[in-house]
């Protein structure tokens, strides 16, 4: 069989740019490419092993694929024929990640990653390889992000099915926080409710307020999704639900029994539950001191201030809420990634 690349050149080209930009390769270098089986790691394969041919400086290649025991049919002898027909040598390990997720209670998702990358990780510095080579892209880095997100919703959703078992919620929310709540099972009833539960709410109106004041201050159990006064807007700033707590406040003489979001204890304890992870192991990364910083300050989590949105050097000053860093934007951080 020839070694004809099936790498485009107009691909390879961005690989190899991509490469020098970022000053990628040295001499000497041992790279071990996470080979899934999927087109963008075998992509990634055939790139890396033509640039190989011709690249300035020698550098050695190998793969390494997990087997997550999903399946019982894993292509093991197919993965080492494509790695061998690029003369490349090919590991392999079986990785019970089912069983981890269901021990740690983790997204299947966050949990399948996790023990992914530790895993190749691990086998990279037990073999001797000084890098590691991932075919994550963009959209794969979207796609993570989206589907790892944890919003106060949602976290006030997990909180009012533990605490409140077979109950219903009176919910003073827009149709996207019900929707989402259904769909984590959680009841509601606007007109037999057995606590109240206040999130967002752009469709808010008198009739509404009224309606949670009176159930407040006939004292059902309450709860609030985050404590921000704000909400940023292409024009400015909209009430948030801060505002609306302080009205509640105002009419019912009482406050949330429970605020989940930032800077409260209830979203870092279900951050913690859903990854598995310690509080040394994240970053609060926000634009807002008095939530999202000031939780990171709170509860040990290292705590990185972007500029982006409401909060500016000069609010650090005049709040004294320090975060442990400042960039000006999200992309600023990447050098430190």
């Amino acid at each position: 069989m020839s070694r004809t690349p099936f790498v485009p050149a107009e691909l390879l080209s961005k690989l190899w740019r991509a490469v020098i930009e970022f000053d990628m390769l040295q001499a000497g270098d041992r790279i071990l490419i996470g080979l899934s089986g999927g087109k963008d790691s075998m992509f990634l394969t055939a790139a890396l092993a033509e640039i190989q041919k011709y690249a300035p400086v020698p550098f050695e290649l190998a793969c390494y694929t997990v087997d997550a025991m999903f399946s019982p049919a894993f292509p093991k002898a197919e993965l080492e024929a494509f790695c061998g027909y690029y003369g490349l040598k090919h590991y392999s390990e079986k990785v019970d990640v089912n069983s981890a997720w269901q021990n740690k209670g983790n997204t299947p998702c966050f949990t399948c990653a996790y023990f992914r990358r530790a895993a190749t990780n691990r086998t990279a510095l037990e073999l001797g390889f000084n890098k590691v080579a991932l075919a994550h892209h963009h959209d794969d880095a979207v796609e993570t992000f989206l589907m790892n997100v944890l919003t106060s919703g949602q976290a006030a959703g997990r909180y009012c099915l533990r605490t409140f078992p077979g109950q219903k919620a009176f919910l003073l929310g827009n149709g996207l926080l019900r929707a989402e709540l259904e769909r984590m099972g959680l009841a509601i009833d606007n007109e037999r409710p057995d606590y109240v539960l206040i999130g967002y709410d752009t469709t808010l109106n008198y009739e509404k307020m009224t309606k949670v004041c009176d159930l407040v201050r006939a004292g059902l159990p309450y709860v609030a999704t985050h404590p921000d006064f704000n909400c940023p807007t292409e024009t400015g700033f909209a009430p948030d639900i801060g505002a609306i707590i302080a009205f509640i406040e105002a009419s019912a003489g009482r406050r949330p029994d429970m605020i989940l979001g930032k800077p409260y204890a209830g979203i870092v304890e279900e951050a913690l539950a859903l990854t598995g992870l310690e509080k040394h192991e994240l970053a609060m990364v926000g634009d807002r001191l008095y939530t999202d910083i000031a939780t990171g300050l709170n509860f040990g989590i290292l705590s990185i201030l972007v500029l982006t949105g409401e909060a500016g050097e000069a609010d650090i000053a005049a709040t004294g809420i320090r975060p442990d860093l400042v960039f000006e934007r999200l992309s600023a951080m990447n050098p430190y990634l």
